[in-house]
């Protein structure tokens, strides 16, 4: 494939058009993307909900985004973390329902 990757490897997002409704503010939450494609790595669990890439910690991600608050510039802008998004998330659960 002349110009792409054949291969993705742990996390990974691609995107196919302009991303600022995305960006703009973080964190997207499941039920405001257009599209999600999930595909689990392996066909033994069928149960995607089970899987750990939909758990959340909503301690843990707001740690990571007062630090990008403290230190990335583009993160100190009013309005560019949306506190009542991240407030909305689990506390330590599941997503996958509001996909």
């Amino acid at each position: 494939m002349k110009g792409g990757q054949s291969k993705y490897t742990g996390h990974c997002c691609s995107f196919m058009k302009d991303v600022r409704n995305i960006v703009e503010k973080v964190p997207t939450l499941p039920e405001d993307l257009d599209i999600a494609v999930v595909h689990a790595k392996t066909t033994d669990n069928p149960l995607l909900a089970s899987n750990e890439s939909f758990q959340v910690k909503r301690e843990r991600l707001t740690d990571n985004l007062r630090v990008l608050a403290r230190f990335h510039p583009w993160f100190r802008a009013p309005g560019r973390i949306d506190w009542n998004s991240l407030n909305s998330l689990p506390e330590n659960g599941s997503v996958f329902d509001r996909l």
